[in-house]
């Protein structure tokens, strides 16, 4: 049995822009890749995983992540800390730390950093179709 096991301070991060059509986003790649952050050592796909990935983000004030959907995957957003709004299926809610948020394949989110300060949260992208995960990372390189 393969395991990962990686923490944020070790990790580090690096600022991204244009993330589903937002703003500058700060990303911590726990596991898995967006396509400008470096590929780790041991990801998902070589343990068999259906994850995507697994990323602390920092989002700065004003910033956000635009509305988007994945029709063959599901995310889960854990929030650590500050404030914010999650769109989901054109409805808003606030976040702060302590809220879980999955949002399901095909449903429409997005989030805002409405706050003074970094919103910081995890967010893990699961593909419900192994197959579709394969193609999708083949299709990225």
């Amino acid at each position: 049995m393969a395991h990962i096991i990686r923490n944020v301070a070790e990790v580090g991060y690096r600022v991204l822009g244009n993330l589903h059509g937002g703003c500058v986003l700060n990303v911590c790649p726990l596991m898995g890749s967006y396509p400008e952050v470096p590929e780790l050592a041991g990801n998902a796909e070589e343990l068999g995983s259906p994850t995507q990935f697994i990323h602390y983000h920092k989002v700065p004030p004003k910033s956000e992540i635009a509305n988007h959907k994945h029709e063959d995957s599901e995310e889960w957003y854990f929030f650590v800390k500050g404030t914010g709004v999650m769109y989901l299926d054109g409805d808003e809610h606030i976040v702060k730390p302590g809220d879980l948020i999955l949002t399901q394949a095909g449903g429409e989110h997005g989030f805002i950093n409405t706050s003074g300060d970094f919103t910081e949260f995890l967010v893990s992208e699961i593909y419900l179709n192994p197959e579709r995960k394969k193609k999708h990372n083949q299709e990225a390189k």
